[in-house]
Protein backbone atom coordinates (compact mmCIF):
# COMPACT_ATOMS: atom_id res chain seq x y z
CA UNK A 1 0.00 0.00 0.00
CA UNK A 2 3.24 2.38 0.31
CA UNK A 3 3.88 2.46 -2.71
CA UNK A 4 1.40 4.33 -5.16
CA UNK A 5 -2.17 4.27 -6.56
CA UNK A 6 -2.56 3.59 -10.58
CA UNK A 7 -5.88 4.08 -12.11
CA UNK A 8 -8.38 1.94 -11.19
CA UNK A 9 -10.53 0.72 -13.84
CA UNK A 10 -13.98 -0.18 -11.07
CA UNK A 11 -14.17 3.31 -9.09
CA UNK A 12 -14.90 1.50 -5.71
CA UNK A 13 -11.44 -0.51 -6.29
CA UNK A 14 -7.68 1.26 -6.32
CA UNK A 15 -5.42 -0.17 -8.00
CA UNK A 16 -1.76 0.15 -6.93
CA UNK A 17 0.24 -1.21 -10.11
CA UNK A 18 2.54 1.67 -11.00
CA UNK A 19 3.33 2.81 -7.88
CA UNK A 20 6.24 5.33 -7.17
CA UNK A 21 8.54 3.70 -4.63
CA UNK A 22 10.02 6.74 -3.97
CA UNK A 23 9.36 10.97 -5.60
CA UNK A 24 8.53 14.34 -4.35
CA UNK A 25 6.95 18.09 -3.74
CA UNK A 26 10.48 20.78 -4.47
CA UNK A 27 12.97 19.82 -7.62
CA UNK A 28 15.45 17.64 -6.84
CA UNK A 29 18.54 19.39 -4.86
CA UNK A 30 21.76 18.27 -6.57
CA UNK A 31 23.16 16.25 -3.31
CA UNK A 32 20.70 13.48 -3.83
CA UNK A 33 20.98 10.87 -5.58
CA UNK A 34 19.21 7.57 -6.06
CA UNK A 35 15.41 6.27 -5.35
CA UNK A 36 14.59 9.21 -3.12
CA UNK A 37 15.72 11.95 -6.13
CA UNK A 38 13.82 9.59 -8.57
CA UNK A 39 10.64 10.04 -6.43
CA UNK A 40 11.44 13.51 -5.88
CA UNK A 41 11.47 14.14 -10.17
CA UNK A 42 8.04 12.01 -10.20
CA UNK A 43 6.60 13.79 -7.49
CA UNK A 44 7.34 17.26 -8.99
CA UNK A 45 6.59 16.39 -12.44
CA UNK A 46 3.02 15.05 -11.20
CA UNK A 47 2.53 18.63 -9.57
CA UNK A 48 3.66 20.13 -12.63
CA UNK A 49 1.13 18.26 -14.81
CA UNK A 50 -1.39 19.35 -12.60
CA UNK A 51 -1.94 16.70 -9.67
CA UNK A 52 -0.52 19.89 -7.25
CA UNK A 53 -1.50 17.70 -4.29
CA UNK A 54 0.77 15.26 -5.43
CA UNK A 55 3.11 14.74 -1.66
CA UNK A 56 6.67 14.53 -1.26
CA UNK A 57 8.09 11.22 -0.41
CA UNK A 58 9.45 10.62 2.93
CA UNK A 59 13.81 10.00 3.00
CA UNK A 60 13.98 7.27 3.54
CA UNK A 61 10.54 5.41 3.31
CA UNK A 62 9.01 6.58 0.41
CA UNK A 63 5.15 7.90 0.03
CA UNK A 64 2.94 8.50 2.81
CA UNK A 65 0.10 5.67 2.67
CA UNK A 66 -2.34 8.42 4.06
CA UNK A 67 -1.29 11.36 1.09
CA UNK A 68 -1.60 8.54 -1.28
CA UNK A 69 -5.13 7.36 -0.20
CA UNK A 70 -6.25 11.27 -0.56
CA UNK A 71 -5.63 11.63 -4.14
CA UNK A 72 -8.23 10.98 -7.14
CA UNK A 73 -6.52 8.17 -9.07
CA UNK A 74 -9.37 8.15 -11.26
CA UNK A 75 -9.17 11.72 -12.51
CA UNK A 76 -7.77 12.50 -16.06
CA UNK A 77 -5.49 15.16 -15.13
CA UNK A 78 -3.67 12.23 -12.57
CA UNK A 79 -3.53 9.22 -15.78
CA UNK A 80 -2.07 11.64 -17.81
CA UNK A 81 0.39 13.13 -15.54
CA UNK A 82 1.05 9.42 -14.35
CA UNK A 83 1.29 8.39 -17.92
CA UNK A 84 3.95 11.10 -18.27
CA UNK A 85 5.78 11.05 -15.16
CA UNK A 86 6.23 7.71 -14.68
CA UNK A 87 9.89 7.17 -17.31
CA UNK A 88 11.06 9.26 -13.98
CA UNK A 89 10.75 6.19 -11.82
CA UNK A 90 12.95 3.06 -12.50
CA UNK A 91 11.42 0.11 -14.18
CA UNK A 92 9.36 2.68 -15.79
CA UNK A 93 7.49 2.77 -11.62
CA UNK A 94 6.54 -1.03 -12.18
CA UNK A 95 7.44 -2.53 -8.75
CA UNK A 96 9.87 -5.17 -8.30
CA UNK A 97 8.94 -8.49 -7.15
CA UNK A 98 10.38 -7.74 -3.83
CA UNK A 99 9.20 -4.04 -4.17
CA UNK A 100 5.02 -5.87 -4.62
CA UNK A 101 5.64 -8.44 -1.95
CA UNK A 102 6.90 -5.72 0.71
CA UNK A 103 3.16 -3.74 -0.37
CA UNK A 104 1.14 -6.61 0.15
CA UNK A 105 2.25 -6.96 3.74
CA UNK A 106 2.30 -2.98 4.51
CA UNK A 107 -1.39 -2.98 2.97
CA UNK A 108 -2.41 -5.97 4.94
CA UNK A 109 -0.77 -4.65 8.13
CA UNK A 110 -2.45 -1.28 7.60
CA UNK A 111 -6.26 -3.25 6.97
CA UNK A 112 -5.40 -5.58 9.71
CA UNK A 113 -4.50 -1.95 12.31
CA UNK A 114 -7.81 -0.16 10.88
CA UNK A 115 -9.94 -2.90 11.92
CA UNK A 116 -8.06 -3.11 15.25
CA UNK A 117 -9.39 0.89 15.25
CA UNK A 118 -12.74 -0.12 14.85
CA UNK A 119 -12.92 0.40 10.94
CA UNK A 120 -14.44 -1.66 8.22
CA UNK A 121 -11.28 -1.99 6.02
CA UNK A 122 -10.47 -4.58 3.81
CA UNK A 123 -7.53 -6.72 2.90
CA UNK A 124 -5.99 -6.07 -0.14
CA UNK A 125 -5.97 -8.68 -2.84
CA UNK A 126 -3.61 -9.08 -6.42
CA UNK A 127 -4.63 -9.17 -10.37
CA UNK A 128 -1.91 -10.15 -11.64
CA UNK A 129 1.16 -7.56 -10.88
CA UNK A 130 -1.30 -5.45 -8.87
CA UNK A 131 -2.63 -4.95 -5.47
CA UNK A 132 -6.01 -3.62 -5.33
CA UNK A 133 -8.35 -2.42 -2.16
CA UNK A 134 -12.06 -2.58 -2.72
CA UNK A 135 -13.01 1.03 -0.97
CA UNK A 136 -16.45 0.45 -1.63
CA UNK A 137 -17.67 -0.51 2.36
CA UNK A 138 -14.98 1.70 3.85
CA UNK A 139 -17.59 4.46 4.96
CA UNK A 140 -16.63 8.05 5.99
CA UNK A 141 -12.82 8.51 5.22
CA UNK A 142 -13.23 11.99 6.56
CA UNK A 143 -14.62 10.86 9.55
CA UNK A 144 -11.89 11.75 12.59
CA UNK A 145 -12.49 8.64 13.78
CA UNK A 146 -11.03 7.47 10.14
CA UNK A 147 -8.29 10.08 9.70
CA UNK A 148 -6.98 9.02 13.55
CA UNK A 149 -7.15 5.48 12.61
CA UNK A 150 -5.09 6.04 9.25
CA UNK A 151 -2.43 8.19 10.56
CA UNK A 152 -2.02 5.79 13.25
CA UNK A 153 -1.77 3.00 11.25
CA UNK A 154 0.39 4.38 8.38
CA UNK A 155 3.36 2.05 7.63
CA UNK A 156 6.81 2.78 5.91
CA UNK A 157 7.22 2.26 2.58
CA UNK A 158 9.32 -0.80 1.51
Amino acid sequence: MAAGCGASHNPGVASIGKPPTTKAKTAPSHNVSGPFADALEFAHCMRSHGVGDFPDPQNPGGFSDLALARLDTTTSRYISANNTCQRQLPNDGQPTPSELQASVINGLKFARCMRAHGLKFPDPGMLGNQMTINFNDIGNWGSPQYQSAALACQTPAG
